[in-house]
């Protein structure tokens, strides 16, 4: 008690397991104007301090991959960003539609814990770095395609923290106002999710003189983005003049048509080691529950819901 006394700190922060203590590990991507921050950090660290609890509990090693992009800095021209992008898509295999796959590579692959979460509308998600694991958060409750492009924004950050850390709030702003950093971020994962002989193909069989607007919002659904970021990658790869007559707002439209629904909470590993510490009795379910902030009765919903039977 005296050392926290002397250091300014509650007396948890040096004896509660769950607590996260290192200093600039989260970057929270929303509004600049949002007001929901401070609540959705401090949601999002009772989540990601209760899986790497739980990963401790049960004897599994840490997930830091410990992959950095090579090159890339501040200096980058966003081309080349997009490049890496292109490269990372490549290297994991994801195919001609990365979006499908991405989750998963990421994972498996790259051993980064993705965690599907409800957060406000003005909070897109987070990415966090700790010494022993990366997560990236993403509220399940945008669109499709805009969980696709912000998996690949906080892929961008995790891959190259060393470099360049984030800052603690990702301003999501448009246009020249957008910090260079994050500019970079967009144009990988606009590489990631398009990748480039795939939208080349799919360019040059498209059929002449069709309806460009149409063909811009099935390609975009086809590759799990907006016809937006579409329109936006075949112009800075060339293969569409800027100056050709393209409705934007009607490709916005086109973009609030995403049926695709909600992804489940959480994801299934952490489902699973959920399951697994209340178990074994090394989490109680009303500590489970406070962590979570949900109902002591709703953790059977999240297990049942990627098919494991309750064990508590």
């Amino acid at each position: 008690m005296r050392i926290a006394e002397i250091l300014g700190r509650p007396v948890p922060f040096f004896i509660d397991p769950y607590v996260i203590a290192d200093k600039g590990a989260f970057s929270c991507r929303a509004s600049p104007h949002s007001r929901d921050v401070g609540a959705f950090e401090q949601k999002a660290r009772k989540l990601i301090s209760a899986d790497h609890r739980f990963r401790r509990l049960l004897g599994e090693p840490g997930t830091r991959f410990g992959n950095q992009l090579k090159g890339i800095t501040r200096r980058t021209p966003p081309a080349a960003a997009a490049d890496a992008g292109d490269r990372t898509a490549s290297s994991l295999g994801l195919g001609d539609t990365p979006a499908l796959e991405l989750p998963g590579a990421s994972e498996q692959q790259l051993r980064v814990s993705i965690l599907f979460v409800d957060a406000p509308e003005s909070i897109a998600g987070a990415a966090c770095h700790l010494p022993d694991g990366d997560y990236v958060l993403v509220n399940r409750n945008e669109g499709s395609f805009r969980r696709n492009f912000d998996l690949g924004h906080e892929l961008f950050h995790l891959l190259t923290w060393a470099e360049m850390p984030p800052a603690g709030i990702d301003p999501v702003l448009q246009g020249e106002r957008r910090p260079k950093v994050e500019k970079l971020a967009d144009s990988f994962s606009s590489g990631l999710l398009m990748p480039l002989a795939a939208i080349r193909e799919r360019w040059r069989t498209r059929a002449p003189g069709g309806n460009l607007h149409g063909w811009l919002a099935a390609n975009a659904r086809d590759f799990g983005v907006s016809a937006r970021a579409l329109y936006c990658r075949l112009v800075n790869a060339g293969l569409l003049w800027k100056a050709t007559r393209v409705d934007l707002r009607l490709l916005s439209r086109s973009d609030e048509e995403d049926g695709a629904g909600k992804p489940t909470p959480f994801s299934a590993e952490f489902a699973r080691r959920l399951n697994a510490v209340l178990g074994r009795g090394l989490v109680s379910v009303l500590k489970a529950a406070d962590l979570l902030e949900c109902e002591p009765h709703d953790l059977k919903g999240t297990v049942s819901a990627y098919g494991f039977t309750p064990s508590f």
